[in-house]
């Protein structure tokens, strides 16, 4: 039973950084914390702190401002009266 909990457990992990290296995940964990702290953040740091996040979870991908910029633009809520 030990080795199987072990197993699913390093299985849970791996899909847990798979999921965290999606750029909409890693957008919203590079925002979090620093927008209790700060006024205003460049899509250029977003993009920074976005690629950060995903190397140091394994991946190889880079982000540049202009792909977290259309990342960011999806994010946003729906408008009303629009």
């Amino acid at each position: 039973m030990q080795v199987l909990t072990a197993a699913f457990e390093s299985r849970e992990q791996e899909q847990g950084k798979i999921r965290d290296r999606n750029p909409k995940v890693a957008i919203q964990r590079a925002i979090w914390s620093p927008s209790h702290n700060e006024k205003e953040m460049s899509v250029t740091d977003i993009a920074t702190r976005v690629t950060a996040i995903i190397r140091s979870l394994g991946g190889n991908d880079e982000f540049n401002a202009r792909q977290i910029g259309w990342q960011l633009r999806g994010l946003r809520p729906a408008s009303r009266g629009k």
